[in-house]
């Protein structure tokens, strides 16, 4: 029988394979470097499905939030 693999431990083998993020778009008017956020989400989504973690982004009062689900059963979400 497999083991059951927590969103912690799914949280941490992900990050383990992210890496650090890299700045790869230009800001002209302030001649400044930073991470564009589309760009990273289609970075993710082939390592998100790999830990079958589905990353939601609903909009709750003008507010936009991240909302990190395990589809493994145990269903836990971290918000932020």
């Amino acid at each position: 029988m497999k083991k059951e693999i927590n969103i912690n431990e799914k949280l941490f083998n992900l990050q383990q394979e992210i890496g650090t993020i890299s700045k790869d778009a230009k800001n002209p008017f302030y001649k400044s470097r930073y991470f564009d956020i589309n760009s990273l989400i289609k970075q993710l989504q082939p390592l998100l499905n790999k830990h079958r973690l589905l990353l939601l982004q609903p909009i709750e009062e003008d507010i936009v939030y991240s909302k990190l689900i395990c589809v493994d059963g145990t269903g836990a979400t971290i918000s932020g």
